[in-house]
């Protein structure tokens, strides 16, 4: 898909989508209407992957960067760190946090494990 994406003769975006339905849908339910801002902690081979250019319509087409603010962390443990040093000085207010982790990508029947919490 990223080489689909980079190509600027190609008009086949079903990879994207479907991927989309793969990896992000299953945890879109959960979240809050209001929520803006997504923050992608990517791993392995999907940290080489333009969450912003997954479809979230065929018709029309629809990306995700334009249903969301997007933004990337190396770890959740790195994420973590620079919002406390943001936040230094600052009241506190609750965050809510969608925690989506091992994803099965291969042939075996693990489902994925959702964890939802206040932070």
């Amino acid at each position: 898909y990223v080489r689909a994406v980079k190509d600027r003769t190609n008009r086949d975006f079903t990879p994207g989508y479907l991927l989309y339905r793969q990896l992000v849908l299953p945890a879109r339910r959960f979240l809050d209407e209001k929520v803006q801002n997504l923050i992608i902690v990517p791993d392995e081979g999907l940290n080489h992957l333009p969450f912003e250019a997954l479809v979230t319509e065929m018709s029309p087409l629809r990306w995700m960067v334009k249903d969301f603010n997007m933004f990337y962390a190396p770890s959740v443990t790195a994420y973590h760190e620079m919002s406390v040093r943001n936040r230094r000085g600052r009241p506190r207010r609750t965050r809510h946090l969608l925690a989506v982790g091992d994803p099965s990508f291969g042939p075996s029947n693990r489902s994925s494990s959702w964890i939802s919490s206040d932070v």
